[in-house]
């Protein structure tokens, strides 16, 4: 036999279980990220509640609203895009990615108009009308551009990312052969109506949280949303990110993350409550 026979008779060695857990060791890294940028947040608000509340106040719901749908349903096309992959249906995939790709298109237009509008407003860091509102309303704006512009650089770079796995996909560089080789039981493939529910839910629970955000409840606001937001996140962990499916490893991994995350908040706000 050949060497050139040989090396198309083995097929390319591809470690499936260690690109998975490098993907998972660097959502963490990414939930340690902005899970610190939500506790900055969380501390100043707390330092000044009556001028993050009047700062808030000037956001637009409805646009902030209907990109947190949009997004939603760019998670729900991503895993459709990969559900369809497993079952050979290359087509799918591909309409399914560039459906993920417009959603995410979608998401950065709306973000254009919302930054505009304050722009437009003297609203922007460093800006002369900023300095002079309170000090409170200057770290709200302040942690507002830096959070939303952080999260809008990471759907950037999302795009490309899926511009680049279309490529794979469209020249067979990607196919069903690759979830077979690391998830040969069939259940791992999630029925689409499975994930039309979870949407559904995800989309309920954004409507809970956007109405509840209107009634005060003084310090059960805060319980009640991250409340909602640690059911959402549970939906999308264990059915978009196919969690529940996972192997054991991936599970205590997971665990590990929300131990050392709750671990950071506690040092933080006991350091904060008791200086």
């Amino acid at each position: 036999m050949s060497q050139a026979t040989h090396a198309a008779a083995v097929p390319a060695h591809r470690d499936y279980t260690g690109a998975k857990l490098g993907m998972w060791l660097f959502l963490f890294t990414e939930l340690v990220l902005f899970s610190g940028l939500f506790l900055t947040f969380t501390v100043y608000r707390s330092m000044h509640l009556s001028e993050f509340a009047h700062a808030a106040e000037a956001l637009n719901v409805v646009l902030g609203t209907t990109n947190t749908i949009i997004l939603l349903i760019s998670s729900l096309t991503m895993v459709l895009a990969v559900t369809a992959l497993q079952k050979g249906k290359k087509n799918s995939a591909l309409l399914f990615l560039g459906a993920t790709v417009a959603c995410a298109l979608g998401f950065m237009t709306i973000k254009y108009f919302e930054w505009s509008a304050k722009i437009g407003h003297g609203i922007y860091p460093n800006s002369p009308h900023l300095d002079t509102l309170p000090r409170g309303d200057v770290l709200f704006y302040g942690l507002y551009y830096t959070m939303t512009g952080l999260h809008a650089f990471h759907v950037l770079i999302g795009v490309l990312v899926l511009l680049g796995i279309m490529a794979m996909v469209a020249r067979d560089k990607i196919t069903s052969h690759d979830f077979m080789q690391h998830q040969p039981d069939s259940h791992h493939i999630v029925p689409y109506a499975t994930h039309v529910k979870v949407l559904l839910s995800l989309l309920v629970l954004t409507v809970l949280t956007v109405s509840l955000a209107q009634v005060h409840l003084g310090a059960w606001n805060e319980v009640v949303a991250f409340a909602i937001a640690t059911s959402k996140a549970s939906l999308v962990l264990a059915f978009f990110m196919h969690l529940k499916y996972e192997e054991g490893l991936f599970r205590v991994m997971l665990s590990l993350a929300v131990v050392t995350l709750i671990i950071i908040f506690s040092l933080t706000f006991g350091d904060y409550i008791y200086r």
